[in-house]
Protein backbone atom coordinates (compact mmCIF):
# COMPACT_ATOMS: atom_id res chain seq x y z
CA UNK A 1 0.00 0.00 0.00
CA UNK A 2 1.16 3.53 -0.38
CA UNK A 3 0.71 3.89 3.35
CA UNK A 4 -2.62 6.27 3.28
CA UNK A 5 -5.68 5.91 5.82
CA UNK A 6 -8.42 7.68 5.29
CA UNK A 7 -10.73 8.28 8.55
CA UNK A 8 -13.90 9.49 7.79
CA UNK A 9 -17.39 9.80 10.36
CA UNK A 10 -19.87 7.08 10.18
CA UNK A 11 -23.24 8.44 9.99
CA UNK A 12 -24.77 5.37 9.81
CA UNK A 13 -24.70 1.51 10.47
CA UNK A 14 -26.65 -1.18 9.55
CA UNK A 15 -26.20 -5.52 10.26
CA UNK A 16 -27.34 -6.75 7.08
CA UNK A 17 -28.25 -9.70 8.40
CA UNK A 18 -30.51 -8.71 10.97
CA UNK A 19 -31.52 -5.46 9.15
CA UNK A 20 -30.28 -3.82 12.67
CA UNK A 21 -29.55 -0.21 12.38
CA UNK A 22 -27.46 2.74 13.97
CA UNK A 23 -26.67 1.80 17.84
CA UNK A 24 -28.29 -1.66 17.90
CA UNK A 25 -26.10 -2.78 14.70
CA UNK A 26 -23.13 -2.24 16.85
CA UNK A 27 -23.65 -3.59 20.27
CA UNK A 28 -22.68 -7.37 20.22
CA UNK A 29 -25.25 -10.76 20.29
CA UNK A 30 -25.81 -12.30 23.39
CA UNK A 31 -23.24 -15.48 23.22
CA UNK A 32 -24.64 -18.79 22.96
CA UNK A 33 -24.29 -20.71 26.74
CA UNK A 34 -21.89 -23.75 26.19
CA UNK A 35 -21.83 -25.97 29.04
CA UNK A 36 -18.28 -27.31 30.07
CA UNK A 37 -18.69 -31.29 29.81
CA UNK A 38 -15.00 -31.04 31.88
CA UNK A 39 -16.73 -30.18 34.92
CA UNK A 40 -16.97 -32.55 37.24
CA UNK A 41 -20.44 -33.76 37.95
Amino acid sequence: GDGKLFVMPVTRTVRIRTGEENEAALTIEEAATVSDSRKKK
